[in-house]
């Protein structure tokens, strides 16, 4: 009895898998660090890339903004995710604005 025969003669009629975007279920290249169709993230390292892990970084500050104001969300997840987002702007603003200052120093000192 030949199992692995068996097991590698049905492995080469199954086709080949297509990954699929996690966000809009769009199928998307093996290669691509974000998806063509809705923006998500797809590559496996891309939160770990500087500069494409901005929109990844960031995407979470917009979800929970919608989340305030959607009708299906309850009023407690609302009031927290409002919370979350006030407590949080002073940090955010703190990466902002030394380099806007920075920009700001060196357009006054032309």
């Amino acid at each position: 009895m030949n199992t692995w025969g068996d097991h590698l003669e049905l492995h080469k009629h199954v086709p080949q898998a297509v990954p699929l975007c996690l966000h809009c279920l769009e199928p998307v290249d093996p290669l691509d660090q974000v998806c063509p169709h809705c923006g998500a993230t797809v590559g496996q390292l891309t939160p770990y890339l500087p500069f494409e892990s901005i929109r990844w970084s960031s995407a979470i500050w917009g979800q929970m903004w919608q989340q305030v104001w959607h009708k299906e969300t309850p009023i407690l997840g609302r009031v927290f995710r409002l919370f979350v987002i006030i407590w949080f702007v002073p940090f955010l603003l703190v990466g902002f604005v030394p380099p806007a200052w920075r920009w700001v120093r060196s357009k006054t000192n032309l």
